[in-house]
């Protein structure tokens, strides 16, 4: 083998390490956040990433309405919300 064919396969084991402990774990993550976005319901408690936590009051296609206190209701990108918490 010569240099460069040794060079070409360093850089595919590089790549293909960097896709196995980069790449696909954070596409799990991602489709993991996505599936639990879709399975949020009325009336679940949940986190949102700034850290507050509140009853879902209504759910859109791209927001959520979220009461966080008697009163006060805030609308939030789905996205900003974390885990489901539990159920109120």
């Amino acid at each position: 083998m010569d240099s460069s064919s040794l060079l070409l396969v360093y850089l595919v084991a590089m790549f293909g390490l960097f896709y196995l402990l980069f790449i696909r774990p954070q596409k799990k993550a991602q489709k993991q956040h996505k599936e639990m976005l879709d399975k949020v319901r009325v009336h679940e408690r949940v986190l949102t990433a700034g850290g507050i936590y509140g009853v879902v009051t209504e759910v859109g296609e791209d927001t959520i309405t979220v009461k966080i206190a008697e009163g006060v209701q805030v609308e939030l990108a789905k996205t900003a919300i974390v885990e489901i918490a539990e159920k109120e």
